[in-house]
């Protein structure tokens, strides 16, 4: 009798283990689908217009603004709207974080 729960132990040993290699594998597979997906690509293709976008208009402002007719209070407001633009970046990404761990949970 003691064999046979040695042995039943040994096989849900066996089996747990076997579970957990095709859990990482699945894992393995689904995360690497998900890294080659074409929506991926697409919305990184999105961001990644959006960015030299805004990197090019704020380009031709910052050099607009080194022309001595540039006025102060323009140069205030972009700073103010520059600024404003971080603190959104920084909560939406603050909210991904919260969204993703909350997914992992």
């Amino acid at each position: 009798m003691a064999q046979r729960k040695k042995a039943s132990k040994k096989t849900h040993h066996s089996n747990l283990s076997s579970e957990f290699k095709k859990l990482g594998q699945n894992l393995e597979i689904n995360i690497k689908s998900a890294w080659h997906s074409q929506q991926r690509k697409k919305l990184e293709a999105q961001v990644g217009e959006g960015l030299n976008k805004l990197v090019q208009g704020i380009d031709r402002i910052y050099k607009k603004s080194q022309e001595k007719d540039f006025d102060k209070k323009v140069k205030q407001g972009l700073f103010q709207a520059v600024q404003k633009a971080n603190k959104k970046l920084d909560q939406v990404h603050k909210k991904w974080e919260k969204d993703e761990k909350n997914k992992n949970n």
